[in-house]
């Protein structure tokens, strides 16, 4: 994950005395002008935990690697400056990342890097959204990396707001970003989220400290960039007063809120919560807010994977309008997962934890027993006339059975569960793409892509996966011989 780009030579005119500049930035912009909060959670650090620090070279996360670096001198050892290259502005982004690291070099800073895979082709925000925050979530398993502190600012909490109102939102949706928040075991600080872009670049240019420049910042391909660049400048035109004050006063109040709806919600819980049931009758009496906090909280208790609570959360508003009344029965989340009512109780109904199939090899004329209770089948048999017939014509079923052209087989095969990154080929299709994706056309549920298994050969290499015809690499022609056959049951 280290970069290399630290080796590239560039000139960014970032000085040599940049820990003294460092010191004159604090001086403008001093601890009692950050979040409180977030101050409070750095001083209490512990020991053991590591930070790390977002920056993408832009004017915000360098303010915020060069106070933090001044203000806690006491953590630079435990610091890590991590930058994520989306890779998506061709040698500009390159430029950044190394920026990053003359940065780093400058204050002898550890930094991590890391880019975007190539075959990417996802590019809204929520999916390089994804991208960075996975990038995180690695940091956090690899190198014990438990908070990350992030530069956002006053005008990102404004963009934000605008972003979010049209989606329909609650508090807590208007509250973001929050100065301290969690995403599961990862804490997210951010200092300066009072402070306003103009605020920042002001005091970045009274110390003589550069950064780079974002050009596709400028462009209208986002949502968010059009926001900035259209309907902020005209909301602040039209205002009689300060904006940006308004909105962090705002933002503060709503959170103020959102807490004492936390603590409300806190206490309903405890007196509608029936082990893994919720008590109808008893939450039925409660405000509609409250009863929304209530069921997100016991469908946090409830469901660990992260993706899948997400998408049971935002289904709430619609269980919501039904499951008080009289004639209520089930209410369907998605093909696997409900909540039913059972004479005042509400129950959630799930489906059996996956069990994941390890790489296993598959001998000639056995079968063998997968974790998931499924079979598997692998025979060397002698390809006819009418078997090729069969096979060429689609005459398959290519849900339970596969043949492969053992010439083109470079030895042993074995049975395994997908693994992020998979890409498949399969005979007929316009060309190689994501397992995932193609279980994703298929609608597969979460049980379904965990179960069945992906038979590759000793190189990994995807030669079937049940669903779906074999590979094209395998593909049998009429000069083959023989053929190995997969059978699943």
């Amino acid at each position: 994950m280290e970069s290399n780009s630290a080796n590239m030579i560039h000139s960014f005119d970032l000085p040599d005395n940049l820990a003294e500049r460092a010191k004159e930035l604090l001086e403008l912009i001093p601890l009692h002008s950050w979040s409180k909060d977030v101050v409070s959670a750095i001083k209490f650090f512990s020991k053991d935990e590591s930070i790390g620090i977002a920056c993408s070279g832009g004017a915000d996360s360098t303010l915020c690697v060069l106070l933090v670096y001044a203000a806690f001198p006491n953590l630079r050892k435990r610091l890590t400056i991590t930058h994520f290259n989306h890779q998506l502005r061709g040698e500009d982004s390159g430029q950044d990342e190394a920026f990053v690291q003359e940065l780093c070099k400058k204050l002898n800073l550890r930094c991590l890097a890391d880019k975007a895979p190539q075959d990417s082709d996802k590019f809204d925000e929520n999916s390089l959204r994804n991208l960075r925050m996975n990038f995180w979530k690695r940091l956090e398993q690899n190198e014990k990396i438990t908070h990350i502190i992030q530069g956002h600012h006053l005008n990102d909490v404004a963009e934000t707001l605008l972003w979010r109102i049209p989606r329909g939102v609650s508090v807590d949706g208007l509250t973001g970003p929050k100065p301290v928040s969690e995403v599961g075991s990862l804490v997210f600080l951010r200092p300066f989220i009072s402070l306003s872009k103009e605020f920042i670049t002001n005091a970045l240019n009274q110390c003589a400290i550069p950064w780079r420049e974002d050009k596709s910042n400028q462009e209208n391909l986002y949502l968010r960039n059009k926001m900035r660049h259209t309907v902020l400048p005209a909301w602040k035109a039209s205002c009689d007063r300060d904006l940006l004050k308004g909105i962090d006063s705002t933002r503060e109040l709503l959170e103020q809120d959102s807490i004492a709806l936390d603590f409300h919600a806190n206490e309903t819980f405890e007196k509608c919560s029936l082990g893994e049931a919720v008590n109808l009758d008893v939450l039925s009496k409660y405000p509609v807010a409250t009863q929304r906090r209530v069921l997100t909280k016991w469908l946090t208790s409830e469901v660990a994977d992260s993706g899948k609570l997400s998408f049971l959360i935002s289904k709430l508003g619609d269980a919501l309008n039904l499951i008080f009344k009289s004639d209520f029965k089930t209410y369907h989340f998605s093909e696997d997962w409900k909540i039913q009512k059972k004479n005042s109780l509400l129950l959630l109904e799930c489906p059996p934890k996956a069990k994941s199939i390890p790489k296993i090899l598959l001998p000639l004329d056995s079968f063998v027993h997968l974790s998931s209770g499924n079979q598997i089948n692998a025979q060397n048999i002698q390809l006819d006339k009418d078997l090729f017939i069969r096979i060429s014509d689609g005459q398959i079923d290519q849900n339970q059975e596969a043949f492969l052209s053992v010439k083109k087989l470079g030895g042993h095969i074995y049975a395994r569960s997908r693994k992020d990154g998979d890409r498949f080929f399969p005979i007929g299709a316009p060309g190689n793409k994501k397992v995932s994706d193609w279980m994703i056309d298929r609608k597969w549920s979460q049980k379904q892509k965990i179960e069945t298994p992906v038979i590759v050969d000793g190189q990994d290499v995807i030669l079937w996966i049940p669903g779906f015809s074999p590979s094209e690499s395998t593909k049998v022609t009429k000069d083959d011989r023989w053929v190995i056959r997969l059978t699943y049951l």
